[in-house]
């Protein structure tokens, strides 16, 4: 809230779980605001409730649910294509009334179970990340085809939903596995998607991320994929665990989104073993996660005797479905990096 205080206009831009506290902040500290709501989440925010009594569940219900919190919020539309509409209030707006002090904001949100934080990244498709469960089919060009079934908890966070490089590490997985050797090791598996391709390639797979709740969400998919891997929480603040010892290669898909990556390196450093693999996939979604990827293969150029790009194609043909609805696959080439880094 001090941030909130200080700042003399609050902006987000589809800030997803973060749109109804960022809200609520501004009105309490009184500060003109512009928020430009995107996901409902509606199994997420199940206790919001409109005047009338009813629940929010689409994108029109979450607007008016929105605006129902003060009736001098205003509304307008962006000139972009897609949940383009903006609910804002100026310093105007806020002259004829004094609202509610920081402490019930605070205890509204304590009561309510929202969390007042903004994720690092925001979902690659929102639609898909409010899929509960998807079914992944990959037909490589020699080979069987195979099915995966990947659960999602966007109530995770960004953990607990499908990142395009996953996907697109996955397809150059299966149309080439000799990529993979050994024991391989995922670190922030998220939904472990990469190492569940792995593993239904027949590595041995240890998925490891510091969220409890998405190993959870990664064992569920495991189970119903019918495929047997281990799961291993871990922080890159703490050491490396004994499970992660022996890798031959490591998956990284998605890891880097800040220019702070000194964890992350750390981490790979300690991880890998010399003659260890590490196949590293990073989304450019910022000029912070442009900074990131840098200082970390320049980090990395110290610590590994190799760090070179490689393509992600040739990529086996895939379908991601959920139920009859099919969902189309990422583009490799829109700011995706693929390096392979060997220790």
């Amino acid at each position: 809230m001090e941030l909130v205080f200080g700042a003399e206009v609050v902006v987000a831009m589809h800030p997803d779980e973060a749109t109804d506290a960022i809200v609520d902040a501004a009105l309490t500290a009184q500060r003109p605001f512009a928020v430009v709501p995107c996901c409902v989440f509606p199994r997420l925010f199940h206790h919001r409730r409109l005047h009338n009594g009813g629940g929010v569940v689409g994108y029109t219900g979450l607007l008016r649910f929105l605006r129902e919190k003060d009736p001098r919020i205003r509304a307008a539309r962006l000139p972009f294509a897609g949940r383009n509409v903006v609910l804002y209030m100026t310093k105007g707006d806020f002259a004829a009334q004094k609202q509610a002090k920081c402490i019930q904001m605070l205890c509204n949100l304590r009561t309510m179970g929202l969390r007042a934080e903004l994720a690092p990244r925001s979902f690659d498709s929102l639609e898909r990340a409010e899929a509960r469960r998807l079914q992944l089919t990959f037909a490589p060009s020699t080979g069987k085809k195979f099915r995966l079934v990947l659960h999602q908890d966007a109530s995770v966070g960004i953990a607990g939903v499908l990142y395009d490089c996953a996907l697109l590490l996955a397809r150059r997985l299966v149309e080439e596995p000799q990529l993979l050797s050994g024991k391989v090791v995922e670190i922030g598996c998220g939904t472990g998607c990469a190492g569940l391709v792995a593993a239904a390639l027949g590595a041995e797979v240890l998925l490891t991320d510091r969220s409890e709740r998405a190993l959870q969400v990664a064992k569920q998919s495991a189970k119903e994929s019918g495929l047997g891997v281990s799961c291993q929480r871990w922080d890159w603040a703490d050491p490396v665990p004994f499970e992660c010892r022996g890798a031959s290669t490591v998956i990284a898909t998605d890891v880097v989104y800040s220019e702070d990556v000194s964890a992350l390196l750390k981490a790979l450093e300690g991880l890998a073993a010399p003659g260890c693999v590490v196949l590293l996939v990073a989304k450019i979604r910022s000029p912070a996660s442009l900074a990131g990827l840098r200082s970390l293969l320049l980090g990395a150029s110290h610590v590994f005797k190799e760090c070179a790009p490689i393509s992600l194609q040739p990529a086996a043909q895939a379908t991601l479905q959920q139920a009859t609805k099919d969902f189309p696959l990422p583009d490799a080439d829109k700011g995706v990096y693929f390096y392979k880094l060997v220790r």
